[in-house]
């Protein structure tokens, strides 16, 4: 008898480097293709990337670049992102490419709370 096929049944391999953590926070962004404004929610995030879903169909490229800017919180974040896919009627699968150290912690301190600074000891 053929052994079971296992749990992850999508044809693409995980090539997830880093845990990414559901959320949600309005998303907006700007595609260095002509005409592409979009908004949306973000639904996911990890410290090389995020997934926003939009209504709207999108036809953005795999490589396009986004001036990305979203809301997580009471904080607003900004960055560069690469269109890896685009998924019809549902929204886009982005990675983070021009980001600063700066953005990278502060993406590290939501993704991985126990990689926070320690507070100092008081007396």
């Amino acid at each position: 008898m053929p052994d079971p096929p296992p749990p992850n049944t999508n044809s693409r391999p995980d090539r997830r480097r880093s845990i990414r953590i559901c959320c949600s926070g309005a998303a907006e962004g700007v595609s260095d293709q002509p005409g592409h404004l979009f908004r949306g929610e973000l639904r996911n995030i990890s410290e090389t990337g995020c997934f926003i879903s939009v209504r709207a169909s999108l036809r953005l490229p795999p490589g396009a670049c986004v001036q990305l800017r979203f809301r997580l919180g009471r904080a607003e974040y900004n960055a560069v992102a690469r269109v890896i896919e685009t998924l019809p009627s549902s929204g886009l699968r982005l990675h983070f490419i021009a980001t600063d150290p700066a953005f990278i912690d502060r993406i590290r301190q939501i993704v991985r709370p126990d990689r926070r600074p320690a507070a100092p000891d008081l007396p």
